[in-house]
């Protein structure tokens, strides 16, 4: 129900919406795991419609007779369409979800705590748009693809914990958010393509030993950080810090870093550097890595 979590959907503390929901997923063919289920049993709706309290995600349901894992939060599960007071305050996600949909919980602005657990495989475009009080939020170390602007809105938002590992594609996930920390866990080896783009990180970046890649603009634009570390390990770096125009200090360890596309779109481009200190095991540097930061003055 896009209009709200109303009580004709949430009927009891049963899952007596269950088949309603079911018959909503498009390729439902009563075989496969369920995508979508709410554990009505902690959600409380007065009359008033208001969803107050917690959100437990089951994580198998009976239907008919049946069992069946829940492995999706499917497109606009939990969508609000007009933005107000209800919706859950915290949200828990069993370990067999992998995927959460489009638009999932968009514009539940109560919403102020979600676990996203080691399962998740892909988080799709807008799935949080719109979540007004989340402050923190924890990438899984699983996740492997990130759509359109998930965390766009979401105006307290401020640190980002990212731990996957070998994220292979991300479409601008953080843009239209203003977070200033992030936290890169020591196992993430691929910083996919755009996917900092244009957010707020301040001060400096640290980046992990295990970091081998760092793709294309991935952290284009980023005007806020100060300076960053290019581990030794680093063997691909494209495009990726360009445009940062208050980047003063490279702390550069990267032995045989190389830039695929083999233009002269340096890795640092156009931004602010003015210092670059280098590591005593570099060998060579990618092609016009520093090109046109006119700031430089000491190397």
């Amino acid at each position: 129900n896009k209009n709200g979590w109303g009580s004709d959907f949430f009927s009891s503390a049963s899952f007596s919406g269950f088949p309603k929901l079911i018959s909503m997923i498009p390729g439902w063919d009563g075989t496969a795991s369920a995508k979508l289920l709410s554990a009505l049993s902690v959600v409380k709706v007065d009359s008033e419609n208001d969803v107050a309290g917690a959100l437990v995600i089951p994580e198998t349901v009976t239907h008919n007779g049946r069992n069946y894992t829940v492995t999706q939060i499917g497109h606009s599960a939990f969508y609000i369409l007009s933005p107000s007071s209800y919706g859950p305050r915290t949200v828990t996600l069993p370990n067999t979800i992998t995927v959460i949909g489009s638009d999932a919980f968009h514009n539940c602005q109560n919403l102020m705590e979600i676990n996203l657990p080691s399962s998740i495989d892909s988080i799709n475009s807008y799935a949080f748009y719109g979540c007004k009080k989340l402050t923190s939020i924890t990438i899984p170390s699983s996740v492997r693809f990130l759509g359109m602007e998930i965390f766009n809105s979401c105006d307290r938002l401020t640190t980002v914990h990212y731990n996957a590992i070998d994220c292979k594609e991300a479409l601008w996930p953080f843009r239209g958010c203003h977070f200033t920390d992030l936290i890169l866990s020591d196992s993430v080896t691929r910083i996919p393509e755009i996917i900092f783009q244009y957010s707020d990180i301040t001060g400096h970046l640290e980046l992990p030993e295990s970091v081998s890649y760092i793709g294309y603009s991935a952290f284009c634009d980023c005007d806020n950080i100060t300076s960053v570390n290019i581990p030794h390990g680093v063997d691909t770096i494209d495009f990726s810090f360009s445009y940062c125009d208050n980047l003063d200090t490279v702390f550069y360890n990267a032995t045989n870093a190389f830039s695929p596309t083999y233009t002269a779109n340096g890795a640092f481009l156009s931004s602010g550097v003015r210092n670059v200190i280098f590591g005593e095991d570099v060998e060579s540097l990618p092609a016009y890595i520093f090109c046109q930061c006119t700031n430089m003055d000491s190397i």
